[in-house]
């Protein structure tokens, strides 16, 4: 499953829906940037992104993301708290958007990520160690 793959397509769908310009390359380069893989180091983690929630006290809401059922919403206040206001604000500038429009974004797209790299109601297995808790911790 490319995780970038999916990303990329959730993040452009829901970037245009707001009214920015996105293109793939922006959109792969703000996936690694934003979800754990760091500027330089390569890749979107979704694990990191999985574990971090948790942290943060969303667990309930990772849960019916990694689940087959109905996913809850996330705030932009939790948006803001996953993904940092720098980040935000770094990627409204490249995409010519306000930081409430990212935001809004990333409300939508973020669930969407993670309900379709679970189609079966959990991350595969090649995820590593936290996705596996993760997986577990859910019970799916």
């Amino acid at each position: 499953m490319d995780f970038m793959k999916i990303g990329t397509q959730v993040l452009m769908q829901q970037f245009t829906k707001q009214g920015g310009t996105p293109n793939e390359g922006m959109l792969q380069q703000a996936m690694s940037s934003l979800f754990g893989g760091g500027a330089s180091g390569g890749g979107f983690n979704i694990a990191s992104l999985i574990g971090k929630m948790q942290q943060g006290g969303m667990a309930e809401q990772v849960g019916s993301w990694l689940g087959t059922g109905a996913n809850q919403e996330m705030s932009a206040d939790q948006v803001e708290q996953t993904i940092g206001a720098e980040q935000i604000q770094g990627l409204a500038s490249q995409m010519g958007m306000d930081a409430s429009q990212v935001k809004s974004s990333l409300q939508q797209a973020i669930p969407q990520i993670i309900d379709q790299a679970s189609p079966t109601g959990a991350l595969p297995s090649s995820l590593g160690d936290i996705a596996g808790m993760a997986s577990k911790l859910f019970g799916k």
